[in-house]
């Protein structure tokens, strides 16, 4: 290997940095109207320009736009329904995690959707080489060893990209229902989805410091759902008919208004909330409701801040997007407290002369007014917004897959898939609430992933019954999907993705001076080496799932990891007034929103991220390609996009 040229670990270091970080850029972007407005047609009116978002464009192109009856929706659908109502949302200045002090809600979203997605981006960039010594056909994998359910995602990933695994899938299923009939390969893919989700769901609810309040929120809803209403409208024999009942279950609007409206005695824009609005509203009120109590809290509390400070901050909650920008600016460039900030730049300034007590009042009052602002902005724009762009994209929704709907009513029971969905939701609940351990007294016993695999056990019989009904019965919707699996698998062949991007980062490697190759070199390595300590744990944890012997409390996977390490490195205001900007791994598991957590969060996820791989600083990898990474991505984009006159 030539001195200035890159090994195939480093090679493979580099571009799975530089996908790291692009995919979390992009995801970020989202949240400033001129991504928005910057895809093409048909997310816009636009069709030549560069998008300034590629990789997310390249997905939507790729998969989401190619999917059967999701391509029959029109345009408008895209340009008026979803991209309008991303578009308000993203002029609505929601609030970033460095001001409120906490990882939010959005983030840790936006984090686990970047991490679960770079894995896709990786695979449609570079494309999955053909392993032609892989046969896994009649292969006998052991369920209980890790290594055996590592071969066999590997297996399955050659037999959908390369071999016939989605027709063994559709045929076996389409015979029947039980796991037990199916191939060795499929009987292990089946267990390592099930482990992956389990290690999901354990991470939201158990781990996460909003672990109860997201169970409380999911228990809310789940008592707010109308199963019995829907299943009586699906058990109605005309299709016809039922489509319209679905439509006035869960879209009607019910309010004065929308009587008087009616008929003709008021002519408001605003028509009432539907059901799903009011589902939604609900929830989000009782979200809200928390926040309005803190802000309450601080302003009663004895010897907090002054009633011209609490004045000043929520002041600056409404403030345009650019002045919110320019003191986060300040506060970061000068390693001050965003609150202090804000009172430096209050018209007139106010004294920033006041005691830690106040100062730590002052940042918990601007967090929660800041969540309040960001819930009613999102209240309003899905269920107080006229025109309702919300409402009418669920009609837009139905009416695509109307065809779906209706052939699925005459050769399946409707009603029996909601029956299932209604004990899923109980029984996870049931799973989440923790236990009373049996030798410590009134302490509560969090469940382990075990017990969310158990969960996965209990209820994929039913699911994979409901999958054998429709794929025997309907096997002209069926195909459409498969044709369109094959499709969107074939976007993983070598020979549509050319193969040759980890190439082209490596001549921009080898065209940098010897003396900034080799701290770049550096970072790879030690890069290369942290992926093949996470292939390592990853085996471990899975092997200690298999095994029961313990209450495993962090799953396999090298996605969760790469979660943290997005979280451990957002940027979060200082705590005291004069101080060093914080990072998430300072506080994302010490505060959570619900009174009284069952257990210790903190204590639990602290110990258990201790045996975690930690994600090393690459920043100067990024620095260096990021932007020319970018670059090729827009123009690879820009090549591979099909020219189409916009209407």
């Amino acid at each position: 290997m030539a001195p200035n040229t890159l090994s195939a670990a480093q090679e493979g270091a580099l571009f799975n940095i530089l996908t790291h970080y692009q995919t979390y850029a992009e995801i970020q972007s989202m949240q400033r109207p001129a991504t928005i407005k910057n895809f093409r047609f048909p997310y816009s009116n636009m069709n030549h320009q560069k998008t300034s978002a590629p990789i997310i464009q390249m997905v939507l192109d790729k998969f989401l736009a190619k999917q059967p009856f999701t391509s029959d929706l029109p345009p408008k659908f895209w340009q008026e329904g979803i991209s309008g109502l991303l578009l308000r949302l993203a002029e609505a200045n929601q609030s970033d995690s460095y001001d409120k002090g906490v990882i939010g809600m959005r983030k840790t979203l936006a984090t686990a959707m970047s991490a679960v997605l770079e894995s896709l981006v990786r695979g449609f960039l570079e494309g999955i080489f053909a392993d032609e010594n892989k046969d896994p056909k009649n292969y006998r994998y052991d369920l209980s060893n890790a290594a055996d359910l590592k071969y066999a995602l590997d297996d399955a990933v050659q037999g959908l990209v390369y071999g016939d695994l989605i027709d063994q899938l559709w045929d076996q299923f389409a015979q029947s229902p039980r796991l037990e009939d199916a191939s060795p390969l499929i009987q292990a893919l089946v267990e390592n989805i099930m482990i992956f989700g389990a290690s999901l769901l354990h991470h939201i609810f158990v781990l996460s410091p909003d672990g109860k309040y997201l169970y409380e929120m999911m228990t809310m809803f789940h008592k707010l759902t109308p199963y019995v209403a829907v299943k009586q409208v699906l058990r109605v024999s005309n299709a016809a008919t039922l489509m319209t009942g679905m439509m006035k279950l869960l879209l009607t609007k019910m309010s004065l208004t929308a009587m008087t409206n009616y008929v003709g005695l008021s002519h408001s824009e605003y028509n009432g909330q539907n059901l799903l609005q009011r589902i939604i509203s609900t929830v989000v009120e009782f979200d809200a409701h928390h926040f309005k109590d803190v802000a309450s809290k601080v302003k009663g509390v004895n010897k907090g801040p002054s009633k011209e400070h609490l004045k000043a901050i929520k002041q600056h909650v409404q403030a345009p997007r650019s002045e919110h920008d320019r003191l986060r600016d300040i506060s970061m460039i000068q390693s001050k407290s965003i609150v202090t900030v804000i009172f430096e730049n209050a018209d007139p300034p106010l004294s920033t002369s006041i005691t830690d007590f106040q100062h730590a009042q002052a940042l918990e009052y601007y967090a929660a007014v800041l969540a309040v602002h960001d819930r009613e902005e999102l209240q309003g724009l899905l269920c107080r917004q006229s025109p309702d762009l919300f409402t009418q994209a669920v009609k837009d929704i139905f009416e695509a897959f109307d065809p779906m709907i209706r052939t699925l009513h005459e050769k399946i029971s409707l009603s029996d898939i909601i029956t299932d969905m209604e004990h899923f939701m109980a029984d996870l609940i049931k799973v989440t609430k923790p236990k009373k351990s049996g030798n410590k007294g009134d302490d509560l016993q969090p469940p382990s992933i075990e017990d969310y695999v158990n969960l996965f056990r209990r209820h994929v019989p039913a699911l994979l019954q409901v999958l054998h009904k429709v794929l025997k019965n309907c096997p002209e919707i069926c195909n459409k999907f498969r044709s369109w699996a094959k499709e969107s698998m074939a976007e993983f062949q070598v020979s549509k993705t050319g193969g040759g991007l980890k190439s082209s980062l490596a001549m921009l490697f080898e065209q940098l001076p010897a003396q900034e190759q080799r701290p770049i070199r550096q970072a790879l390595d030690v890069h290369a080496t942290y992926l093949v300590s996470l292939e390592k744990f990853s085996t471990f944890k899975l092997q200690s799932i298999l095994d029961g012997r313990s209450a495993t409390l962090y799953g396999p996977g090298t996605f969760l990891p790469r979660w943290h390490g997005l979280l451990d490195k957002t940027l979060i205001t200082p705590a005291d007034a004069n101080g060093r900007v914080r990072q998430g791994s300072d506080i994302k598991y010490i505060k959570g929103k619900a009174k009284n957590n069952w257990w210790d969060t903190a204590a639990i996820a602290q110990s258990v991220m201790k045996q975690v791989p930690q994600q090393p600083d690459v920043s100067i990898v990024v620095a260096t390609f990021g932007g020319r990474f970018q670059a090729m991505l827009r123009d690879m984009e820009l090549d591979s996009h099909p020219t189409q006159a916009a209407p």
